[in-house]
């Protein structure tokens, strides 16, 4: 319960950072990410609400446990430290290339499997979502995505 509300907080905490960052955008620009990062902060505030209270209701005591030792235990940890490590990289890298490592490395580790026939796959899958993602926010939407060493 406790890993599940810190995961939530830090989810808000991204999305805060993503409806403060495309502020300086026009307003066409801005809209479609702040509404996605507005949608997201408050589904999750309702969720970390819901579970409190059902907490509360079955009168269970939260037990303390070492938080960060309960993150890495499972795959959130990991998963959190990609994301930060693909926004780090995604105004250097560019997103098709930083989106394409980042969809990669996430399905190596969740999948944890190395035949060469599943490379593949992994590598077309990247590839087709991060090609659908750029033309759907580029081309449909008209906002600027961070070209990196492709310009």
């Amino acid at each position: 319960m406790i890993r599940d509300i810190l995961f939530a907080v830090v989810l808000i905490v991204i999305a805060l950072i993503g409806y403060i960052k495309v502020d300086s955008l026009s307003f066409t620009s801005r809209f479609f990410p702040q509404m996605v990062c507005v949608i997201l902060a408050s589904l999750v505030s309702v969720d970390i609400i819901f579970r409190i209270a059902k907490k509360f209701i079955k009168k269970q005591s939260i037990k303390k446990e070492n938080l960060f030792k309960g993150l890495f235990y499972d795959k959130a940890g990991v998963v959190i430290i990609l994301i930060l490590l693909y926004i780090i990289v995604l105004k250097s890298l560019g997103f098709i290339v930083a989106s394409i490592l980042f969809i990669g490395f996430l399905s190596f580790y969740l999948k944890k499997t190395h035949l060469f026939i599943d490379i593949i796959k992994v590598f077309v899958f990247s590839l087709s979502v991060t090609l659908l993602f750029y033309f759907i926010f580029y081309k449909l939407f008209n906002i600027q995505l961070p070209r990196g060493i492709l310009s």
